[in-house]
């Protein structure tokens, strides 16, 4: 794909091959331990962030191996200590679908997006629903501006981003209007 200019996501880290429930519907738990994640589970992941996989794609489910509590999405052991410092990934960090029930019934929508940001995650897929867009677009600014969240946290986000349409999106020429109108207008195309 990116050997062709289109970006490629690896999914969905940690990895959900072991998983008996849908995540679109319920919160699974993957009860594997530690090793077995390493051996099974991380090194298609590693193989593709050595390659430079253009991002990575989080997965709705608890890896008790890694934290016993909360979803990788919004789980910095997962994401930073896990995905970040040890895998070596520096490229952008996608939640899957935060509407999705692993994430909406337990923590809200968006709660799940500001926990996802503040867990390590870029970019938050929000697809249906844009009335949860701006719901948690408000949460993440209120929370930036009370300082909760850090300007240098949105700032490493943007960055990642940033870098990531450079090595992929051109330049983009400017749109003449007029010359569209007159394209469209001709006597030729009449």
């Amino acid at each position: 794909l990116q050997g062709n200019g289109i970006m490629a996501v690896a999914k969905h880290f940690p990895g959900l091959g072991r998983t008996a429930v849908d995540p679109h519907f319920q919160l699974p738990r993957i009860d594997i331990d530690r090793e077995e994640v390493e051996k099974i589970n991380l090194p298609p992941f590693q193989a593709a962030i050595d390659e430079g996989v253009s991002a990575v794609m989080t997965s709705h489910a608890i890896y008790p191996a890694f934290d016993a509590e909360t979803p990788a999405t919004l789980s910095p052991a997962v994401l930073v200590t896990l995905l970040r410092e040890k895998m070596g990934f520096e490229g952008p960090i996608i939640t899957d679908d935060l509407e999705m029930g692993a994430i909406a019934k337990h923590f809200g929508v968006a709660e799940g997006a500001r926990r996802s940001f503040v867990a390590g995650a870029d970019i938050l897929l929000i697809c249906k629903n844009q009335e949860n867009v701006l719901e948690s677009i408000s949460l993440l600014r209120s929370d930036l501006l009370k300082g909760e969240i850090k300007v240098e946290r949105l700032d490493q986000s943007i960055q990642r981003i940033e870098k990531i349409k450079s090595r992929f999106l051109s330049p983009m020429d400017q749109v003449s209007i007029a010359k569209v109108e007159e394209y469209f207008n001709s006597k030729e195309r009449a």
